[in-house]
C-alpha cells in the first residue's frame, strides 16, 4: 500500500502513475520508483541500531579469530593450509592470496597487498562504506536510508574480484605467469 506524506504528494502519484502506464511499461512499481513517488518504508531505528550493533560485534570477533589465526601461523604453531582449488587444478581461487593481502595491508603496504589480493583492501573499503551509511542514519534520524539501498557498490566489488580472478588464472596459465609468486 502506498502511504501519502499529503495532498501535493497524491497528485503528484497520480500524475506519475498515468506517465508509467502510458508508456507500457511492465513493471509499473520500477517505474514508479524510478520517478520517486513510491516511499520507502519507514525507518525503525531501534532495530536498526540493534543489528548495526550486532553486526558490528560479529565482525570484530571475525577479525580478532582471524589475527589470532594469523598470529598462530606466523608463528609456527599452526601450520598454513594451502589452497584445494590450486592443488587440485593449478588455478587459483578469488581468496587465494588473501592471507598475504591481510598481512601486508597491517603491515601499512596498501600497494603490495592489492598485488596478492585487492579483494581484501577493497572489501574493506566496502564494509566501510555500509558502515558510514548506517551511522549516517542512525545520527541523523530524518527518515531517510543514506547508502543502503545502493547496490552499485557491491556489484562493482564482486566485478573487480571476478576480473581480477580470472586475468591472474589467464596470466597463470597462458603465460605462466605467477602474480603471487611475483610479488612475494
Amino acid at each position: 500500500m502506498i502511504e501519502f506524506k499529503n495532498f501535493s504528494h497524491a497528485v503528484f502519484l497520480q500524475i506519475f502513475s498515468r506517465v508509467c502506464y502510458n508508456k507500457n511499461i511492465e513493471d509499473k512499481t520500477a517505474c514508479l520508483m524510478r520517478t520517486g513517488v513510491i516511499l520507502m518504508p519507514e525507518i525503525n531505528y531501534k532495530m536498526l541500531k540493534r543489528d548495526f550493533w550486532l553486526v558490528n560485534i560479529l565482525t570484530g570477533s571475525a577479525v580478532l579469530l582471524t589475527l589470532f589465526f594469523l598470529l598462530l601461523q606466523h608463528t609456527g604453531i599452526l601450520p598454513s593450509f594451502p589452497c584445494a582449488l590450486y592443488m587440485a587444478l593449478g588455478i587459483y581461487c578469488p581468496g587465494c592470496g588473501g592471507t598475504r593481502a591481510l598481512i601486508a595491508l597491517l603491515g601499512g603496504h596498501f600497494i603490495r597487498s592489492l598485488r596478492y589480493n585487492p579483494a581484501v583492501a577493497c572489501g574493506i573499503l566496502l564494509i566501510l562504506y555500509y558502515e558510514l551509511g548506517a551511522v549516517i542514519t542512525l545520527v541523523k534520524k530524518n527518515g531517510k536510508r543514506y547508502m543502503y539501498h545502493k547496490m552499485w557498490p557491491l556489484a562493482l566489488y564482486l566485478s573487480m574480484v571476478a576480473v581480477f580472478t580470472v586475468a591472474r588464472d589467464v596470466l597463470l596459465l597462458a603465460a605462466h605467469i605467477d602474480i603471487l609468486k611475483a610479488v612475494g
